[in-house]
């Protein structure tokens, strides 16, 4: 499977059932197979908080993906199944994270997470189309990094964080990055908004990448 058919199998998820309005957008359904990798199985009142995610949003979301085979829905709670797993795969060959962290220089607002991006042409990660994205997505701001011969630049801005923030260069450091990785770091009001504008911006600009 290809990112682009994961991406579209994904998109179909929102598309569907297209008299009702949308409670819920392709950074929910995105993250929500990254959560549902991170703990197996999950229940569907944890899965709610993760995505800040009303009752009849998430019962909606996992109904789609249910129909979709992407999950099984037990008494035990919510697991990645068939298709599901394989999406998921191939996000993760390309997503580590979201990570919680820390940050002084790098913060715009009160809580930051990081996302690891790879494998990918760094030339299309562009970091005003990406910040504006997080923006119109629910967060506040957004910084893109590259990490190259140990050294994590801001580009445009410092080409090495450690002259800036020793704080922050170790917070993303000990993230396990590896070279040539972009970093992006999203800042919200809350852990939930950081987590799903930052996903969303990544998924849009996935699905434009041929």
């Amino acid at each position: 499977m290809k990112l682009e058919d994961a991406l579209k199998i994904l998109a179909k998820v929102i598309e569907e059932d297209e008299i009702r309005p949308k409670s819920f957008h392709i950074g929910h359904v995105v993250l929500a197979m990254l959560e549902l990798d991170r703990e197996k199985p999950i229940s569907r009142e944890k899965l709610s908080s993760l995505l800040g995610l009303g009752g009849g949003a998430i019962r909606s979301l996992l109904t789609r993906l249910n129909l979709n085979h992407l999950i099984s829905i037990t008494y035990r709670g919510i697991r990645l199944r068939g298709v599901g797993i394989e999406i998921n795969k191939k996000l993760r060959e390309n997503i580590d994270g979201p990570f919680e962290v820390e940050l002084e220089y790098l913060s715009v607002d009160a809580y930051d997470v990081a996302f690891i991006i790879k494998g990918l042409e760094k030339e299309k990660f562009k970091p005003l189309e990406i910040r504006d994205l997080v923006v119109r997505f629910g967060g506040t701001g957004a910084t893109l990094c590259i990490y190259s011969k140990d050294k994590i630049e801001v580009p445009f801005v410092i080409d090495d964080l450690i002259k800036q923030s020793l704080h922050d260069y170790y917070q993303l450091k000990k993230l396990g990055l590896n070279e040539d990785n972009l970093i992006l770091i999203v800042s919200a009001p809350s852990v939930v908004s950081a987590k799903v504008s930052g996903t969303a911006a990544i998924a849009s600009i996935l699905q434009k990448i041929e």
